[in-house]
């Protein structure tokens, strides 16, 4: 039974430079249309009864560039399927909303909002290519709230060029100062084929350094302690009551359902994504035909690694009581060396319940300890 539903909503006023999603700019507005269409009937299609509320998400993208008449339409779609939401997120892009728009999403059934600020450096925007500046980014804050939403998150980044660490301090007390209730803070990732790559490779960019790197990420989980909030994954952190449920979902390695472009689902045994072509994906559509997708069969060695590594990102780390319910194998058994090293490392720690969680250092350098899980 799927535990969350994800959305994806492939348009963008334009694209940043550092993005690698599946995500179109520049569309009209006919194309939008089209493509809602072409998501409802996919919706419309899905065999899913759920006997429990779930998690729904829209990504992107920026979702928040459907108005409220799109946003009803996949609704319907979502409901004739039988599934009941107990929370429902949607990316925002604060260049996109206004308060009546929030209020329109609010009033349909979005109760969560998560906006891309990224930064309150305009400096720092403009070089990204975001749309938005810092004063929209504020802006758009209030206008949630005066549209009646409580659940509000914001995406932070770090290690950015030109970043320095008083930026990253500014972001911070920025977001503490204004009660967000959940903090998203990633690390730049320079994907390959984005024209950030193409500017570092170039030169034209430079990255912070490994010492500024190290600086911006130990002060980050602590200034967010001091002020509150809980790291609940690696990289995020929210006020008590305000942890993003859909997430959790991924992390705990339960099934999901995955709609549109690019979407990607996972029943627990294989992964299904579909197209990532636009084109392909509304012609499957106006010729009533299934959306063209690939499928990814795992192998039960590959799910173990997966469960645990996933889980692991989490502040409840993985249970060895869960995993050997899920896969009726000891896990003491099959991983006895990889946790006692890693443990000897002082990057995992075993609690007395045999829950076996990351320590502050483990989260620092958790790809390490991944990439190690897989020699086992």
């Amino acid at each position: 039974m799927y535990q969350a539903i994800y959305v994806h909503i492939p348009f963008c006023q334009s694209k940043c430079i550092y993005c690698d999603f599946t995500s179109y700019k520049s569309l009209y507005a006919t194309q939008v249309d089209e493509y809602v269409d072409a998501l409802c009937a996919e919706i419309s299609s899905a065999d899913i009864v759920q006997k429990t509320p779930i998690t729904l998400y829209f990504g992107g993208g920026t979702p928040s560039l459907l108005d409220e008449g799109q946003l009803s339409r996949i609704f319907v779609a979502l409901n004739k399927i039988g599934a009941d939401f107990s929370e429902v997120s949607m990316e925002c892009n604060p260049g996109t909303v206004s308060k009546e728009k929030l209020r329109a999403f609010k009033d349909i059934g979005v109760n969560r909002l998560s906006f891309g600020v990224q930064s309150f450096s305009d400096e720092l925007l403009r070089m990204l290519g975001r749309i938005h500046t810092a004063k929209q980014a504020l802006q758009a804050v209030e206008d949630a709230r005066w549209a009646g939403f409580d659940s509000i998150s914001m995406d932070l980044m770090y290690s950015l060029p030109k970043q320095n660490i008083n930026d990253v301090i500014c972001d911070l007390q920025t977001a503490v100062s204004m009660k967000i209730p959940h903090l998203s803070c990633y690390a730049l990732k320079v994907e390959i084929d984005t024209p950030l790559h193409n500017l570092v490779h170039e030169g034209k960019l430079v990255l912070p350094d490994e010492d500024l790197e190290d600086e911006m990420y130990d002060f980050i989980p602590q200034y967010l302690k001091e002020h509150g909030y809980q790291r609940y994954e690696i990289s995020n952190f929210s006020l008590e009551g305000y942890a993003c449920k859909h997430n959790k979902v991924y992390w705990q390695y339960r099934p999901y359902k995955a709609f549109g472009v690019s979407g990607c689902s996972f029943d627990g045994f294989s992964r299904y994504t579909n197209t990532t072509s636009l084109s392909e994906y509304i012609e499957a559509y106006k010729n009533q035909l299934p959306v063209p997708h690939s499928v990814e069969k795992l192998d039960k060695a590959i799910r173990q690694a997966e469960f645990i590594f996933m889980n692991m990102r989490t502040a409840e780390g993985v249970s060895a009581r869960e995993f050997e319910d899920v896969f009726e194998v000891g896990f003491l058994d099959k991983y006895a060396d990889f946790l006692s090293k890693n443990i000897a490392r002082g990057v995992i720690i075993c609690l007395p319940s045999k829950q076996y969680v990351l320590s502050e250092r483990g989260f620092k350098y958790s790809n390490t300890v991944f990439e190690d899980l897989l020699v086992f």
